[in-house]
């Protein structure tokens, strides 16, 4: 399954005023659900980060497109109409391009009816990548705890997402993370 997310900087409108989910918005509903046979609509009052918004795709889908999401450290392939500039030639994120206009990238460009060679790319680069350069391992409270294979890509994509997109981190290889949980009365 695809999931697909678009980062609307602008803001959106899912839930029309003169209909009773955009009444209950107005009034306060935090989650509003729109639901059919066929479909189901959920608008929730919260800001996301890709980070998060994959988190929560992951279980469902093989893959997840997003649109937009420019700052965000994540590899990216751009789509540049023709006659117009690329936007993230700078961002060492960019891994590809898909164009049929003049570009002088320094990624693999693919024409806009390229989609057999375009899959095999991402096949490649993206999905054969993350299967094999990553490996989990997790510890708590002094016992290794066995992770499928789902669990195990979760965590690696979440944390390696988060972090680099700190300042200052470029493409870690290794991360290293302890988390411990303090009660009231302990010390640090």
């Amino acid at each position: 399954m695809v999931a697909y997310v678009k980062h609307c900087h602008k803001g959106f409108q899912l839930d029309r005023k003169d209909k009773d989910s955009g009444r209950a918005a107005e009034a306060g509903a935090a989650i509003v659900v729109l639901a059919s046979d066929d479909e189901t609509a959920r608008i929730e009052k919260r800001g996301s980060s890709l980070t998060s918004l994959v988190a929560e795709l992951a279980s469902g889908a093989d893959i997840i497109l997003a649109e937009g999401f420019k700052s965000e450290a994540v590899r990216k392939v751009e789509v540049i109409a023709a006659g117009d500039p690329p936007v993230c030639e700078s961002d060492h994120h960019l891994i590809a391009a898909i164009t049929d206009g003049e570009h002088g990238l320094d990624v693999p460009v693919f024409g806009s009816g390229d989609f057999g060679p375009f899959a095999d790319f991402l096949q490649e680069e993206i999905v054969g990548k993350e299967s094999i350069e990553t490996d989990v391992e997790l510890e708590v409270d002094g016992s290794t705890v066995d992770l499928n294979d789902f669990v195990r890509s979760i965590i690696s994509s979440a944390v390696y997402a988060m972090v680099g997109n700190l300042r200052g981190v470029e493409e870690p290889r290794e991360i290293r993370l302890s988390i411990k949980r303090m009660k009231g009365g302990d010390k640090k």
